[in-house]
């Protein structure tokens, strides 16, 4: 795929629309009820310098967490 930007107005608009994209599904495990499950529903928490992100488990009220590279933490961060 070839992408030929003719203008300034054109580079904006692309990094907007990568910026302002849904946030993408992702595949969390419940320890506790000891299932996978999908969710597009999360916030990145960052402890002690590594990134995690963190939802609701569908099983129950506690939380699930999925340890996440170091540049998806600070690129989804603010999302």
């Amino acid at each position: 795929m070839l992408i030929l930007i003719t203008s300034r107005k054109s580079v904006l608009f692309i990094n907007f629309f990568i910026h302002t994209m849904a946030k993408a599904e992702m595949e969390f495990y419940d320890v506790k009820s000891k299932a996978k499950f999908k969710s597009m529903d999360w916030r990145i928490v960052e402890k002690n310098g590594r990134y995690f992100a963190v939802t609701k488990s569908h099983a129950g009220p506690h939380e699930c967490w999925k340890v996440v590279s170091k540049v998806f933490g600070m690129e989804n961060m603010g999302k």
